[in-house]
Formats: C-alpha cells, structure tokens, sequence
C-alpha cells in the first residue's frame, strides 16, 4: 500500500507538473534573479524553497486524510487569499532587500528571516494550484493521515523536477542589469497577489452577504406542517381519496378545488399532473408571497386514487424539507418523475 500511495502521488506530479512551473516560476524566477548566485548557490536558494514545498505539501496531506471529506466543506478560498497576502509581503521584503544590499545596508534579523528561500517555499505550498487541488482531493478519498502525507510527498518529488531549471535564473542574476529586473518584477507580482487577495476577499464577503440575503428570505417548511393546504385539479371527485389520506397524516387541513381564483394567499398548492395542459396554464404562475406550489408526480399506473399513491406521497413528504421564499413564494415539481419509474 505504501508503494502504491507513492507510486500514485510521484505519477500525480508528474502529470501535473507543469502546472506547479506555470503558476510558481513566475515567482520564484525574479526571486532567484535577485539572489545573484553561482550554479551551486543557485541550486541551493532552489533546493531551500522545495524543503518549504515539502513541508507544507507533506503536511496538508496529513491534514486532508485526517479530515477526510469533510474538508470540501472548508472555504478554500480563504487559504488562497491568506496565502496571497504573505507571497505579497515576503516578494516586497525581498525586493527591498535586494535593494538595500545593492546600497551595501545591512538587513535586519527579520529582514534576513524574510528573505529565506524557505519562507517562500512554505509560502507557495499553501496555494491552491490546479495541480495542488489535484493532489489535494486524492488525499481526501484516501481520507487516512498516513496515505494523505505519503501521497503528498511523492507528489512533491514529481512537481520538483520541473522546477529544477530555474537554477539558471540564479546564475544570470550576477548581471545587475537582471537583479534590476528582477526587483521591478517581483514588486510588480507582490503588486498583483495583493490585488487577487483582495478581489477574492471582496468576493467572498459579497458571497457571504447574499447566503445570509438568501438565507434571511427563505425559511425551511415541511409539507406535512400545519399550514393549509388545497388540491388543485379540473376533477375533484377523483382526488377525495386523496385528501381524505392526506387529511389525516398532516397536522393542517387539506382541500379541493379546481378553480384558481379561490386559491388561497398562503399555504401549500398541490397540482394534479394533468392541471397545466387541461388549463393551458403554467404552474409557477401561480406563485405568490407565502404560497409553496408543488405539481404531484404522475402515478406508476392510472390508479391515482389508490392508497398506495397516497402513502408514496405521505412517504416523500415527511422525509423531505424545503425551502420557502417568503419574498416570492416557491415552486417545486414532482411532475419530472414517476413514482416506481423513470418517466418515458
């Protein structure tokens, strides 16, 4: 099983790798730009941002088995934006300090600290890349802390090898001409995560304000309630059986009619199936504030009448919940289907 975890996160980053280059090499190339190194310093700035990656891909592996599939109920979002505005800050402490050594300053304790390769790797590790989605919703079937950190981290060796030719942006940093641009770029991405950061968070809080918006005009109902109820059909007689069962499992009446015009403001509006092309008339017409209009399902058989269609309805009704726009009433139908059968 081991084997497999590894084999499958190794092959994982390999095939989504160049998504890892795509969206990380644009930061870390005028990040090692600036470092100004050797091919040997170079590789090890490199290496310092994978142990980072490793760090934090290892351990967001642990965490989505630990929590399992309860995790796509975390808002993901928020991690992006977090992450965006740390990436942001540690890109401007760089560029500033690439800045200050060019003047011959020294840094301080935490400009030094800021500055770390490895700050930058754990940085990025926490940003939800398409490949890093990837590997994170197999770790959450895998849903076990040992086979989410085992495929975290094979999945980080095989994203690695693409990032391993940045080195060379390390070695032409040397001309100062390439540090100068690597300043201006890193500003200018620092610029632009600050931006995302804050778009996302507006559109978040945006989000946020309409679920409570939706939330604050919908109130959850049961069918079964106490609230009045009428069947509407062209052919009441039919429907008697019906009601008189419903009548007697709901804890609100239940009543006949076949006429629009008596419907009453508020309450539950079942329609017979037939009603809508018998009358020409469409059923969500009928919605109003504090009215909940349902179309009933269309028997498996002609015996709508019967007990068993009754209790089926019964059934669906008490296991059900819905929810009731209080602002413009609500529509919900049965119709699409057959009870016991797709409808043909």
């Amino acid at each position: 099983m081991i084997l497999r975890y590894l084999s499958e996160g190794f092959l994982l980053g390999i095939a989504t790798g160049h998504l890892c280059l795509f969206t990380c090499g644009f930061i870390y190339s005028p990040y090692l730009m600036q470092r100004g190194a050797n091919w040997s310093q170079s590789l090890i700035n490199l290496l310092k941002i994978s142990i980072g990656r490793f760090i934090t891909y290892t351990l967001f592996g642990i965490g989505a088995g630990i929590v399992g599939r309860e995790i796509g109920q975390l808002n993901r979002s928020w991690f992006t934006a977090v992450a965006y505005v740390l990436l942001s800050i540690v890109l401007f402490i760089s560029a500033f300090r690439t800045h200050q050594r060019e003047k011959g300053c020294i840094a301080s304790r935490w400009g030094r600290f800021a500055d770390s390769p490895f700050l930058l790797g754990v940085v990025t590790g926490i940003n939800f890349c398409p490949s890093f989605l990837i590997a994170l919703t197999r770790a959450v079937d895998l849903s076990g802390p040992v086979s989410g950190g085992l495929l975290f981290m094979a999945f980080f060796f095989g994203t690695n090898i693409y990032l391993i030719p940045l080195a060379v942006f390390g070695v032409i940093g040397n001309k100062k001409i390439f540090r100068i641009l690597a300043i201006i770029s890193s500003v200018c991405v620092g610029t632009w995560f600050i931006s995302l950061a804050g778009i996302s968070t507006f559109k978040m809080i945006k989000e946020q304000k309409q679920l409570k918006e939706d939330f604050e005009e919908k109130i959850i109902i049961s069918v079964m309630d106490s609230s009045r109820a009428c069947i509407l059909t062209k052919d009441t007689s039919t429907f008697t059986a019906l009601r008189d069962t419903l009548m007697q499992h709901r804890a609100g009446e239940v009543y006949l009619i076949d006429n629009i015009q008596v419907i009453p403001d508020s309450g539950y509006v079942l329609i017979d199936y037939k009603w809508p092309e018998e009358t020409g008339i469409k059923p969500e017409s009928i919605k109003r504030p504090g009215r909940f209009v349902i179309v009933l399902p269309q028997p498996a058989d002609d015996s709508i009448y019967s007990d068993l269609y009754a209790w089926q309805l019964i059934e669906f009704f008490n296991t059900r919940y819905f929810k009731l726009d209080k602002e413009h009433g609500s529509f919900f139908n049965m119709g699409n289907s057959v009870f016991g059968r797709e409808r043909r």
